[in-house]
């Protein structure tokens, strides 16, 4: 017996990776407006606001076109995330992986099925 995941679960899967780090990156952003400075503020909102933005076009282009929505995401890497940096390194390790390998997120072919 094969096991292996079912057509279409990587996308799915990538689908919910991107929208979990979209949803991350709203919740960091919003509990760490009391620690910023007054100056700072709009800088990490207006920031905050573009990365999530991002994140969730990669949501939508992962289907469609992978190596692009791997390009929003290591352009979303760049979220003020202050003291949770390792979700940034991990969302710019992904991205990457998905500019250079989109076919990650394809199925494979499986012998004797046409």
């Amino acid at each position: 017996m094969r096991f292996g995941l079912v057509p279409g679960v990587r996308v799915r899967l990538a689908q919910l990776a991107c929208a979990l780090w979209a949803c991350s990156i709203v919740l960091i952003v919003l509990f760490s407006l009391g620690e910023t400075t007054r100056d700072g503020r709009p800088l990490v909102v207006v920031l905050g606001v573009v990365t999530a933005a991002l994140a969730v076009a990669a949501t939508v282009l992962v289907p469609a076109a992978a190596r692009w929505a791997g390009g929003c995401i290591v352009l979303s890497a760049s979220a003020p995330t202050f003291f949770w940096w390792p979700l940034n390194v991990l969302a710019l390790m992904c991205g990457i992986a998905l500019v250079l390998r989109p076919d990650l997120l394809s199925e494979p072919e499986r012998p004797g099925r046409s």
